[in-house]
């Protein structure tokens, strides 16, 4: 039952939630650096592994030339004929 008192109870208004899939269960998302990659990984409230959300390069790894051409870009002026020659 909704009442005054439970609209400021977190734990009843968590049951309240409509359209999840998840349990309902905290979690928070950790971030690890590992070499070359950044990894997100998910763990409960007591720490407890429960899943990989995200693995990515970190971009800080890489030289400022590849860093520079991870971009969609493509210098078309060298492809480009001048009416001249």
């Amino acid at each position: 039952m909704i009442n005054n008192e439970n609209l400021h109870n977190y734990e009843f208004l968590k049951t309240l939630g409509t359209g999840s899939l998840s349990s309902g269960q905290d979690y928070k998302i950790v971030t690890l650096q590992l070499g070359k990659y950044t990894v997100k990984v998910r763990v409960s409230g007591t720490n407890e592994f429960l899943g990989i959300d995200e693995i990515s390069v970190n971009k800080e790894f890489l030289t400022i030339d590849q860093q520079v051409n991870t971009d969609e870009y493509i210098d078309v002026e060298k492809y480009y004929l001048d009416s001249d020659h």
